[in-house]
């Protein structure tokens, strides 16, 4: 049944679907361009001492955008700052997972004639947010906008959203490069997202169906990020070849959003087709469900054509995992041959067959498939790699992440004296 909906589905739709059609830019664009006329511009003021932040992001939302504003929340309280969390994953639809963390809805967001807000929403979404937390022309704010790009040119979407946001913050100096690019007076800031270890005792125990005495790897992807960019179907070539020479591994494909895309989902079925060491799940679980996920497994591999910071790579590292990636964009702020496994990329074109990404002038890292498998048997059968590795990405991004000393420096760019308890 499921194969001949599969291919209902393919004949109905195009491939080339997951993309925003040129109509569907126009409408979003068109749309943005109406909603500016009631937005305010924002102020470049210091926040004032003892003044309340409010953080706008997507609390209830199981992806790298509402998992940055979660850990930023957490870092930023952790300093003692007063911040109100305010979620806005109802607004578009995306609200997927409970949070601890105590928010207000968006149409609780106060309408005060000014105030601090930290968006985390990239620029594209930037004029909805605004509009949707009820800022108008009276409420000139200051707006930080934290935005983070995969490619090395500036999205063109992003120009629009430009006049609403007092500074950038971004996290990897990839991304910085490329947002610079814009010819713009625009203060771009690096500062990486805060990345907690995990519980000592996952909350939320997976029951995984893995066979016994396995060296097992993860690979993770959701499809809205851009799939041929996560490359989750390299990983599984790389796998598969390594198999061949090595069958005591396994593989967990972690997916989100598959099924919004019926041809992504069936070339991923394609992909696995039915391998007895691969696993595939397609859900959207928790945090406490995903630091399970990593105690379960022994490695974790990303072949990504590029990434803005590559948030699971730094989650797998302070998990104690070794990593196995392409050596390409983002992911070099914090890995290096000492602390990582790096596969070699090749500089290619950006094709993207999902039309996620739609620049025909930009570029990507293409990496090499063989050169992955074999890294994937030397971390499986060399243990002494396998514990060097470990340790040396763990300091690395325990150092590099670290949520304490990033909330302190949150707070000195927002120019206001750290506040303590008491």
């Amino acid at each position: 049944m499921t194969e001949l909906l599969l291919k209902i589905r393919s004949l109905l739709f195009p491939r080339r679907e997951f993309g925003i059609s040129k109509v569907g830019k126009f409408k979003r664009n068109l749309k943005n361009t109406l909603l500016s006329k009631t937005i305010p511009y924002p102020v470049q003021r210091p926040t004032a001492l003892n003044q309340t932040l409010y953080l706008a992001g997507m609390f209830s939302t199981a992806n790298g955008i509402g998992e940055a504003a979660r850990s930023a929340y957490t870092a930023l309280t952790s300093t003692g700052a007063k911040v109100i969390a305010v979620d806005i994953s109802t607004a578009f639809g995306q609200a997927d997972i409970e949070t601890d963390i105590p928010c207000i809805p968006y149409s609780d967001f106060p309408f005060k004639e000014s105030g601090t807000l930290l968006l985390y929403m990239n620029g594209a979404e930037v004029i909805f947010s605004l509009n949707t937390l009820g800022l108008r022309k009276k409420h000139p704010w200051k707006v930080i906008g934290i935005w983070v790009w995969e490619l090395p040119n500036f999205p063109r979407t992003w120009v629009q959203a430009l006049p609403y946001v007092s500074e950038i913050w971004t996290y990897s100096h990839f991304s910085k490069k490329s947002l610079d690019s814009y010819p713009s007076e625009m203060k771009v800031t690096v500062v990486p997202p805060p990345i907690f270890p995990p519980k000592a005792k996952s909350q939320n125990k997976l029951d995984l169906d893995i066979p016994p005495n396995k060296f097992v790897f993860l690979t993770m992807c959701d499809a809205r990020s851009g799939i041929d960019r996560k490359n989750p179907i390299g990983a599984i070539r790389a796998f598969k070849f390594a198999y061949e020479k090595n069958p005591n591994i396994f593989l967990i494909v972690k997916t989100r959003n598959f099924t919004e895309n019926m041809n992504a989902f069936e070339d991923m079925r394609k992909a696995i087709s039915n391998h007895q060491g691969i696993l595939w799940l397609d859900d959207s679980i928790s945090k406490s469900a995903i630091e399970d996920l990593f105690q379960q497994t022994d490695c974790f591999l990303s072949l990504h054509k590029s990434e803005g910071f590559g948030l699971t790579l730094a989650q797998a590292m302070i998990a104690g995992k070794p990593c196995i990636a392409s050596a390409w964009s983002a992911n070099l702020d914090y890995m290096d041959e000492k602390c990582a496994l790096l596969v070699p990329c090749q500089e290619v074109p950006v094709d993207d067959l999902y039309l996620v990404y739609t620049s025909k002038e930009t570029y990507w890292g293409e990496p090499d498939i063989r050169v992955a498998a074999e890294r994937i048997i030397q971390i499986s059968t060399d243990k002494a790699l396998y514990k060097t590795i470990s340790k040396q990405g763990h300091l690395k991004i325990m150092d590099y992440c670290d949520p304490k000393a990033l909330g302190e420096r949150m707070m000195e760019l927002l120019g206001t004296s750290l506040q303590h308890p008491g």
